[in-house]
């Protein structure tokens, strides 16, 4: 799945998609990456482009960029093209309405923004979803900066794997949970 494509930045094509419960060094290789491809001479846009292309949600990308290249990235990052979900979820209100299911809001940070809710997903809900990813499972790997290839690195040890939006009525039925703000 790597694109060698000279305008796409190489670090940011083979499926660098951060998960909504990305670690810390998780984050640290993406700002580290966009620093690279930056420093390598690919503009802001050019690199937004190549995160959407591996999977990173348009909004995201533009507060990754944002917030690793500063005043460097203005016009790519100032304006997602769609509102923030949660923008308005702060730990004043302890439980939201998240689709079928109330949701405990957990801890609400600003700066950076992280939301931790509980309850989000049930006992039931869990075991489903590690039971279909089991099967899928494989090697954690890095992108290669220089070559754009994905590769094993021994310092990563995870496994990881991907759901379609969709892709089983477990996945469609937790896309539905977005915490709302509205009650």
């Amino acid at each position: 799945m790597t694109n060698t494509s000279p305008d796409r930045p190489p670090a940011l094509r083979a499926g660098a998609a951060p998960s909504a419960l990305g670690r810390r060094t998780r984050f640290d290789r993406h700002c580290a990456e966009i620093l690279a491809q930056t420093a390598e001479g690919h503009s802001p846009e050019i690199v937004l482009e190549a995160m959407k292309a591996s999977g990173w949600e348009e909004a995201v990308a533009r507060i990754a960029l944002a917030g690793t290249l500063g005043e460097k990235a203005a016009g790519v990052a100032s304006a997602p093209s769609r509102p923030l979900p949660g923008c308005a979820i702060d730990a004043t209100r302890p439980r939201l309405r998240a689709g079928d299911r109330d949701v405990a809001v957990l801890i609400a940070m600003s700066h950076p923004r992280v939301v931790v809710f509980g309850d989000l997903l049930s006992a039931e809900e869990c075991a489903e979803l590690i039971e279909l990813a089991r099967k899928r499972l494989s090697r954690s790997e890095t992108v290669a900066t220089r070559t754009g290839t994905s590769e094993i690195n021994e310092a990563r040890t995870s496994d990881g794997m991907f759901f379609q939006p969709g892709e089983f009525p477990v996945c469609a039925r937790l896309e539905t949970c977005q915490p709302s703000t509205r009650g």
